[in-house]
């Protein structure tokens, strides 16, 4: 039975943070990691319009107008559309309604942790998708995972909607999105 879908975006070919990082950057002295992860650079500008869903190189989601709307329409809590400075009408997607991923069936690999900040430069892997409880707390919501997975500033939670979400995005037809099944595992 699928109890949600993992929500992927099309690149949109542009680091979020930059891929080089200057002064201004509120940075690890050590490793290197955004020690702000609400730091929108200024100088950030998106290359491509043409998605309602996008992922930055460093796996940050750009929302369009019609997708932003959409998430304001449906009440959607816990999810945060904060305006980009420099594109009108473009949003970072943020979610804030956090579930836990199940860590011992995932068989996660933590690798080189930073002395300085305690973070670790890799974690793989992310899918399949595990949850502790095995089911979502709703089935119309945007969640995300509490662990956060990739490399360095690349690193981000695995963003799940519930079936109803899908449901209501796939009839919306926006660009750019993919989307996994989480199966309900019983063993």
């Amino acid at each position: 039975m699928i109890i949600g879908y993992g929500l992927c975006a099309t690149d949109n070919h542009v680091h979020f943070w930059g891929d080089r990082f200057d002064n201004a950057y509120p940075i690890c002295p050590e490793c290197g990691f955004i020690i702000d992860e609400n730091y929108i650079s200024p100088n950030f500008k998106l290359r491509s319009k043409k998605f309602d869903l996008s992922a930055t190189y460093d796996c940050r989601y750009i929302a369009s107008q019609a997708f932003a709307d959409f998430c304001l329409d449906g009440a959607y809590h816990g999810v945060d559309l904060v305006p980009l400075p420099n594109d009108p009408g473009y949003y970072w997607l943020r979610i804030h309604n956090i579930i836990e991923f199940d860590v011992q069936r995932a068989s996660l690999t933590y690798d080189r942790i930073c002395s300085t900040c305690k973070r670790y430069y890799d974690v793989t892997p992310a899918y399949p998708i595990f949850l502790k409880n095995r089911k979502l707390p709703s089935n119309d919501g945007f969640f995300a995972t509490d662990q956060h997975f990739a490399y360095g500033n690349s690193q981000s939670p695995v963003f799940i909607i519930g079936v109803k979400t899908y449901e209501k995005m796939r009839d919306a037809k926006f660009s750019g999105i993919e989307t996994t099944e989480i199966i309900e595992d019983l063993t």
